[in-house]
């Protein structure tokens, strides 16, 4: 499972003490009890180009900022293609 982020969304940990939202520390449990392995999916680790081929879905948890073009367009390419999506 993938959850995004490089656009100020939820994370497991906070980032600064300007965010006061809630973390997804539980989700990450939850995540990781049911035997998921839980990883970034930001511009760094490739979101631009394509969602990785073994996502079993993808966390879109809170952002604050939008998200690119490019970034929308894999999101919206990995969904067509039967992936699952997260988005709160």
């Amino acid at each position: 499972v993938y959850l995004t982020g490089g656009h100020g969304e939820r994370t497991q940990d906070p980032s600064n003490g300007m965010d006061q939202r809630q973390t997804l520390e539980v989700l990450n449990k939850l995540l990781k009890r049911e035997n998921f392995e839980v990883k970034k999916l930001t511009p760094a680790e490739g979101l631009g180009q394509e969602v990785p081929r073994d996502a079993a879905a993808v966390f879109i948890v809170g952002p604050t900022r939008p998200f690119s073009m490019e970034e929308a367009a894999a999101i919206e390419a990995y969904g067509k293609r039967g992936g699952r999506l997260f988005i709160a």
